[in-house]
């Protein structure tokens, strides 16, 4: 069976749990991203930029946002990505909430300070959600392409 070269690399590397978790974090943030990102298509009621802009759903909206210019509604649409992701990051099994907050800075923090004085589980849904929503739901829309004009959001030159 054909494997694609990462995938040899990582197979003859050596044995990293910090890397097994990384990639099993990676995944489920993925994951969540595109449940995220479908959600956010199906809202198309509602939207803020008028039906001049040809931003025909949420997502679009929140991309040419986040690309251009947040505009006075930007809180309503960040406060709705907050609930899809906190909704997501409760419906994972512990061990991947766990995957996930070990790649945040809290995690980070706490994986790299002394194990006797660090606080025995100290998991956040907050803190995963933040970095889920900063780390991959926004930088998705960051990096997300559309041919449409934003009339509202356009840059005057």
């Amino acid at each position: 069976m054909f494997r694609p070269p990462e995938e040899l690399l990582y197979m003859t590397s050596k044995l990293s749990a910090s890397r097994i978790v990384r990639k099993l974090a990676e995944q489920v943030c993925h994951g969540i991203t595109r449940r995220a990102i479908r959600a956010l298509q199906h809202l198309k009621n509602g939207l803020q930029s008028g039906d001049d802009s040809g931003l025909t759903n949420a997502r679009e909206e929140i991309c040419a946002q986040i690309q251009v210019e947040q505009s006075f509604s930007w809180d309503a649409y960040d406060e709705t990505v907050r609930q899809i992701a906190f909704t997501e990051v409760n419906q994972l099994e512990p061990h991947e909430q766990d995957a996930v907050w070990l790649q945040t800075p809290e995690g980070k923090s706490w994986d790299a300070g002394d194990e006797d004085a660090r606080e025995q589980y100290p998991v956040a849904e907050d803190h995963i959600v933040e970095y889920v929503m900063n780390e991959f739901i926004y930088s998705a829309a960051a990096d997300w392409s559309v041919s449409v004009r934003f009339s509202p959001y356009r840059q005057i030159s």
